[in-house]
């Protein structure tokens, strides 16, 4: 399972998001069975001037100095509006072995059928097949649950002349075939093109570990796997099915998965 962070900000990234996020690696709200913790790996994908940055690491992001300068360098880079950041606690060790661990950390990037640059983050479980119970992911070393989500999203997505709404009808008809088509347990994720971040959770029931929580202060809007322990701030839960669309203007438009 993952963590996931967004950030869309007017101004810098909020530095206590950063911070705090860090700590979910060894403090997050857990799978019941899971591998104790989001420390296999991290990642922060950012667009400063709208151009994509994307760091990925294995190990653990709370005992990271490459983190630390990160996350110094987005909260204080005025051209930096918008973040999506990935704590991944792998299912196996082997996930994380060999040259291949660290594309297998989320953020992951991608290109669509208009060379258009997207990045996706994903914290979610997809079971086997309905009808033959074949896995969805039947080789995890070579293509994740996460990595597989974004090829179904990927190969649909609009053009970026078209409007937020026309993502969030291709988000809603790629989550809907694939809870259609597999058992699911939940699929939580974010996208981004560097315009808008799309915060997603469709889950089959309410759980305290498949949670996503969106806060809005004065300068930024933030969205997270659980609510980060950021006096003042105040969260609100996204429904069992909801997408939430928002940009550095802080407008925030929310859609029916």
């Amino acid at each position: 399972m993952c963590r996931l962070l967004c950030v869309a900000t007017g101004g810098i990234v909020p530095h206590q998001a950063m911070s705090a996020f860090k700590r979910l690696s060894r403090e997050g709200r857990e799978r019941p069975g899971g591998m104790g913790g989001y420390r296999t790996g991290w990642g922060i994908a950012y667009f400063p001037g709208g151009r994509l940055r994307l760091v990925r690491e294995l190990g653990d992001a709370y005992s990271s100095v490459r983190y630390d300068e990160t996350a110094h360098m987005t909260g204080s880079n005025p051209e930096v509006r918008l973040l999506i950041g990935n704590l991944w606690g792998a299912p196996s060790k082997e996930l994380a072995l060999g040259p291949s661990g660290r594309e297998r950390v989320a953020p992951f990037p991608g290109t669509d059928r208009e060379g258009n640059q997207w990045i996706f983050a994903f914290d979610g479980r997809v079971g086997p097949s309905r009808e033959g119970g074949e896995a969805f992911a039947p080789s995890p070393v070579k293509e994740t649950e996460g990595q597989r989500v974004f090829r179904e999203i990927l190969g649909g997505l609009p053009p970026r002349r078209d409007a937020p709404e026309a993502v969030a009808e291709l988000l809603r008809g790629a989550v809907r075939r694939i809870a259609r088509d597999y058992s699911v347990e939940a699929i939580n994720f974010a996208l981004s093109d560097g315009r808008w971040i799309f915060l997603g959770r469709f889950v089959e029931k309410e759980e305290p570990w498949n949670e996503l929580h969106l806060c809005r202060t004065p300068k930024a809007v933030v969205g997270c796997s659980e609510p980060l322990a950021v006096e003042g701030w105040r969260w609100d839960p996204l429904g069992r099915r909801e997408l939430a669309a928002f940009n550095e203007g802080l407008e925030v438009n929310f859609h029916e998965l």
